[in-house]
């Protein structure tokens, strides 16, 4: 009786088993960043911030070469306690430079994580809304995929979402 009764539990066990179906689709989270109206709209914001931060550190950059050649070209001009005036100075202002410099890479990145969470928070409310409207019980990110069925691709239609809804950074 009692071989019976795990032959008839385990038998219904694999019969759940069997019927039991998950439904699966992958998406692109990079191709979605890169190709959405909204990750062009960023992605021309962060390189736009980059050549004006760029431009501003250059022009200091060269006032401060401008300085160590003036600085060299008078070395034998100048007596030895001016001298070390202006080249304590100049280190002063170079290290001033390497501290405006690091901040700024600083600002920058903070931009770019703030911009980019933006658009992922975005996303994950489109594929949240997708998943629950198409019956999906697991999205997978593509790069953690190895091999699948393109029709179980859901980036386009995210992308689609994606740039019917109008950000703004």
């Amino acid at each position: 009786m009692i071989k019976k009764f795990f032959f008839f539990i385990i038998f219904f066990l694999f019969y759940i088993n069997a019927n039991a179906q998950t439904n699966v689709s992958f998406v692109d989270l990079k191709y979605l960043i890169n190709e959405s109206e909204s990750g062009k709209k960023i992605n021309k914001i962060l390189v736009d911030l980059r050549n004006k931060e760029n431009n501003k550190l250059k022009k200091i950059q060269d006032q401060l070469k401008k300085q160590e050649d003036d600085l060299k070209s008078k070395s034998n001009i100048i007596n030895d306690e001016e001298r070390k005036k202006k080249i304590n100075k100049l280190k002063s202002d170079i290290n001033n430079f390497n501290v405006l410099k690091t901040k700024k890479e600083k600002d920058f990145n903070q931009k770019k994580i703030e911009y980019k969470n933006k658009l992922l928070n975005e996303i994950n409310k489109i594929l949240v809304s997708y998943v629950e409207k198409n019956s999906i019980d697991i999205v997978i990110k593509k790069e953690n995929l190895i091999t699948g069925k393109k029709n179980l691709d859901i980036t386009k239609f995210i992308l689609e979402e994606l740039n019917k809804k109008k950000i703004k950074f």
